[in-house]
């Protein structure tokens, strides 16, 4: 989790920041549960949270992240070559729609959109199957 970087980077400096950083790359983010829901904290300002799941040519994806006051939630949707395919910031509701172009592990990062609030959101996501994952028809 990002907040942990944050943290290394104001008690221990630079260098911390570094050894953090490479660690969190090594280490794999949480997978979303298909139709299922989150509860995550941003408890520090600046913090960010990463998840992960699969998807198949032609599955439609959609992920909304929830709070209230203050945290303004951000979604941001990175295809399997880390391109961001979609992104929202909103109030209250934040919503990324996206159908799979290219397949594979996608990765979803959430956090606060104006980048100086902290507080509780929940993250749901769903994976809906595409033409493709079922066969020719």
């Amino acid at each position: 989790m990002h907040s942990r970087t944050l943290f290394a980077y104001f008690l221990l400096g630079p260098i911390a920041l570094f050894v953090v950083s490479s660690i969190r790359r090594a280490a794999a983010a949480p997978t979303l549960p298909n139709g299922g829901v989150v509860l995550g904290s941003l408890p520090i300002i600046g913090a960010e949270d990463d998840y992960e799941f699969t998807a198949a040519l032609g599955d439609k994806i959609e992920l909304r992240m929830a709070s209230s006051d203050p945290l303004y939630p951000e979604i941001e949707l990175r295809d399997p070559n880390s391109t961001i395919v979609g992104t929202s910031t909103d109030f209250c509701v934040s919503a990324v729609e996206h159908t799979v172009v290219d397949p594979g592990t996608f990765g979803v990062t959430v956090r606060d959109g104006l980048g100086n609030r902290v507080g509780d959101y929940q993250l749901y996501f769903t994976r809906i199957p595409g033409r493709t994952s079922w066969g020719r028809c």
